[in-house]
């Protein structure tokens, strides 16, 4: 619900008006980012209204189509920021964190599309 409420989400809706994809993120400090990615923290509504990084907290898709949509939209909302976190969890229950730098190819990714 705070994604919505702060406009941080993205849905992908069929011609059926079927919801095939979510994306939801949060902005956050640096220092906010890195307690949440590796398992020290929770992000607070405060906590993620903005900042120089951006927090990918729910990603959910139905096929490569829909992801491909979803990865564009997550390079919309990383323009200008520093840092992408998320986290990878896999069905064997593990959890890897994950940093990737927001570089000048975001930008030309969105320009190619």
């Amino acid at each position: 619900v705070g994604q919505i409420n702060r406009k941080h989400f993205c849905f992908v809706i069929d011609g059926k008006n079927q919801v095939q994809g979510f994306l939801g993120w949060a902005l956050a400090s640096k220092e906010a980012a890195e307690a949440w990615v590796e398992g020290r923290g929770g992000l607070s509504y405060a906590e993620s209204m903005q900042g120089d990084c951006i927090v990918f907290n729910a990603w959910a898709s139905t096929g490569a189509k829909v992801n491909r949509l979803l990865l564009h939209e997550a390079r919309k909302a990383m323009t200008g920021k520093e840092m992408a976190y998320f986290k990878r969890h896999y069905k064997d229950g593990t959890t890897r964190p994950a940093r990737v730098a927001v570089n000048e190819f975001v930008g030309q990714h969105l320009e190619r599309n």
